[in-house]
């Protein structure tokens, strides 16, 4: 079956051009062509249709091969060119053929056309191919710049043979250097490395170089200008066939932005415990404030009521009046009783008088009492020093604790220990209930806020909250907080 071909004839003479195409047809093509003899037709053929091929005679009346060669290249520069000539000498031969002709043929050995054809169709097929692959090479080397630009991603590959290194443009971005201007080497890269970083980069490439195994750091480099970036590196050894160590390829993302925004958002929720603490400590002021009110004036007030109508019954015979102020007085004792009540709940005395651990057991006392539930209280008698503030702090979370086991652990005991431990004051708080799935304070229910907020206080103090539970099985508490420095 004959192989089609779009062929384009240069040539003044028809006869000439029918002798072409009859030996195309020969050499098994099928051959569709336009003739052309002068520059503005050969233009207006390129401008028509689409050629395989361009066959033209060396010299015209009025135009010539090199002419046509000159102005196929304007157009098209991957188009088989090839001079076939009744009058055309050796010499002219080649310097077609250094002007860009493919081959040339004598107008009287025509054989050689099918082969010549054949050949020059094939290498501009591959020629079209390999600037193909060349382009979508370069697109993609294009692609990964760009992605690497908006990411911020640079990658680097180091010969260990030859100590040449590369680096990709934005490695030369992240660290601020010029890629035209810089000769990049293992040397030079490790200058750029904060001073203090050094010995961590220098370690991480000698254990990935023995152990084989890949490495990831962050590390801080100074660049040209002193301005300082933080990276995330990480690198992989590839080792030769022999098992030694031939080249380290790897990344380097630029997380300054990433590492300044999580410094912003620490110093925020620093603040945020900072905020809750002082808000809780102004509400224990304002709870004193009123208790050491309602202590001084209405206590006081009610126990000067009950000397007086005591004093008054002493003076009075027994009889109604009498047994009416006996009952006064009764009602008076229990009102001072609920008024001390009162005070210990708004902000127990003892706390301030007698310490945390005593203002503890009188509370684990008072709640096993009011709620029915046998609750117990241990200390090691060891000292335990700590700032006012923080045994504020201390006394009001462990009473919070206590109030969540009274109102969802529906347990029959509750125990409170205080120890010291490792310096520091350790408070813990468990109970025989329902339990809990401590997964509550890393999800979004709200049914962890209070165990959240709790250990945001922990932390602003510099403690921390421990929690020990699961469905069925109780719960644990653990409280820690550095003892006050003598």
């Amino acid at each position: 079956m004959s192989k089609p071909l779009r062929v384009l004839i240069v040539e003044d003479s028809e006869d000439d051009a029918v002798l072409l195409v009859r030996q195309l047809a020969r050499d098994g093509y099928a051959p569709v062509f336009e003739r052309v003899d002068t520059a503005a037709g050969m233009n207006a053929a390129l401008q028509r249709s689409e050629w395989d091929i361009v066959i033209s005679d060396f010299i015209l009346p009025q135009f010539s091969g090199l002419d046509a060669l000159e102005l196929l290249r304007r157009k098209d520069n991957d188009t088989p060119f090839i001079v076939v000539s009744g009058k055309i000498g050796e010499d002219t031969a080649v310097s077609a053929m250094r002007a860009g002709a493919h081959d040339y043929i004598m107008k009287g050995s025509l054989k050689r056309l099918g082969a010549a054809v054949e050949r020059e169709l094939l290498e501009a097929q591959n020629w079209r191919e390999r600037r193909r692959a060349e382009q979508a090479l370069r697109d993609s080397e294009a692609n990964l710049a760009r992605a690497q630009q908006i990411a911020h991603l640079g990658d680097w590959h180091l010969n260990l043979k030859t100590g040449e290194m590369r680096w990709s443009e934005e490695m030369y971005r992240i660290y601020g250097l010029d890629s035209q201007h810089s000769v990049i080497t293992s040397e030079l890269a490790m200058s750029y490395v904060h001073p203090d970083d050094r010995k961590l980069a220098s370690r991480c490439i000698e254990e990935a170089l023995n152990s084989q195994r890949a490495f990831d750091i962050e590390h801080r480099i100074v660049r040209p200008d002193g301005s300082e970036r933080v990276v995330n590196v990480r690198c992989q050894v590839i080792f030769s066939q022999n098992g030694k160590p031939a080249r380290i390829v790897g990344t380097v993302l630029d997380i300054t932005e990433r590492k300044r925004a999580e410094e912003s958002l620490l110093a925020y929720q620093e603040a945020l415990r900072s905020l809750a603490s002082q808000m809780s400590l102004a509400e224990e002021r304002e709870r004193r404030r009123i208790a050491v009110g309602i202590h001084d004036s209405l206590g006081q007030s009610l126990a000067s009521c009950i000397m007086q109508v005591q004093a008054l019954l002493k003076r009075m015979p027994p009889d109604e009046l009498s047994q009416s102020l006996n009952e006064v007085v009764g009602t008076l004792r229990e009102l001072a009783k609920e008024t001390r009540s009162l005070t210990f709940e708004l902000s127990s005395p003892i706390l301030y008088d007698l310490g945390l651990e005593a203002a503890l057991k009188q509370l684990v006392k008072e709640m096993g009492e009011k709620h029915g539930i046998t609750a117990t209280f241990e200390d090691d008698g060891q000292p335990k020093s700590v700032d006012i503030d923080v045994r504020v702090l201390l006394f009001q979370t462990v009473r919070e604790l206590l109030i969540n086991v009274t109102k969802h652990a529906r347990a029959n005991r509750m125990r409170v220990l205080t120890r010291r431990l490792d310096g520091a004051l350790q408070i813990t708080v468990e109970d025989n209930g329902v339990g809990f799935d401590t997964g509550i304070l890393s999800g979004d229910k709200r049914s962890g806020f209070g165990l959240f907020s709790i250990r945001e206080r922990m932390r602003h103090v510099g403690g921390q909250l421990k929690i020990e539970s699961e469905p069925g099985h109780g719960a644990r508490v653990i409280l820690a907080v550095p003892l006050k420095k003598q």
